[in-house]
């Protein structure tokens, strides 16, 4: 079934997000901050015989998001709004950055609907640098909105752009600078979902004490990658959730 776009109406939101395949077990992918749901459509392919669903995240591409503050949960709470949406009791979520710790907080909230948890560099506690870049974001952003925000991530002569609406986005980096101060780590103690952890070798993410957290983590490093190794190298990532799940 070619790429289907639908879009969820959650009163103060909604959630847009694009479904491929009609049989076969559920595969949800998730996004990480400032990116897209297409990002993960060279590794979600892959599985043809899979029902394939990529959000795209509160206040990214045609999905909105209510006023904040937010709360981790919210994000856990869209990711359910989508399986129930596409008719998916259980499913194994994927999920890069942002969008993992998503898929966490939807196996804390929803644990009897997750067969397994595959993250890539994905994070939930940073470190002073990582919550200066936050606030680099938020202060760009508050300044010149979606250009802002694009100039402090990729540089301030980048052209690349960021497809959104500035407003979620910046409560999404304040939940993301909040990590520093205020980790999440411990709440990982409650996850028993079967979880790969995959990191780039060249990824500063902390994605090792997430690993250690999770009763059934397994961390695996990708030689010579970095944080976005599902662009540059989506053989290698897409090869090791397929041997995750095949487990």
């Amino acid at each position: 079934m070619p790429d289907q776009t639908r879009k969820i109406d959650l009163g103060d939101h909604s959630i847009r997000f694009h479904s491929e395949g009609e049989t076969g077990p559920t595969l949800l992918f998730a996004h990480g901050f400032a990116d897209s749901s297409a990002v993960w459509k060279p590794v979600s392919d892959r599985f043809a015989s899979h029902i394939r669903l990529r959000p795209e995240m509160r206040g990214h591409e045609f999905s909105t998001g209510p006023e904040g503050p937010y709360a981790w949960d919210d994000l856990g709470a869209d990711i359910l709004a989508v399986l129930d949406e596409a008719g998916s009791d259980r499913a194994s979520l994927i999920g890069h950055g942002l969008g993992g710790i998503a898929c966490l907080l939807a196996a804390l909230q929803a644990p009897e609907r997750i067969d397994r948890i595959i993250l890539l560099g994905t994070a939930t506690e940073a470190d002073a640098a990582q919550q200066n870049w936050c606030r680099e974001i938020i202060k760009a952003g508050r300044m010149n909105a979606l250009q802002g925000i694009a100039h402090a991530i990729f540089g301030p002569i980048s052209r690349k752009p960021v497809d959104g609406t500035a407003g979620p986005m910046l409560e999404l980096a304040r939940c993301m600078e909040s990590l520093a101060d205020t980790p999440i780590t411990s709440r990982m103690a409650n996850i028993q979902t079967p979880t790969l952890v995959l990191k780039g070798e060249q990824d500063p993410a902390h994605s090792e004490s997430l690993a250690e957290a999770l009763p059934n983590g397994r961390l695996e490093i990708l030689p010579g990658l970095s944080h976005f190794a599902h662009k540059n190298d989506p053989e290698t990532v897409g090869r090791a959730i397929e041997n995750f799940l095949s487990d």
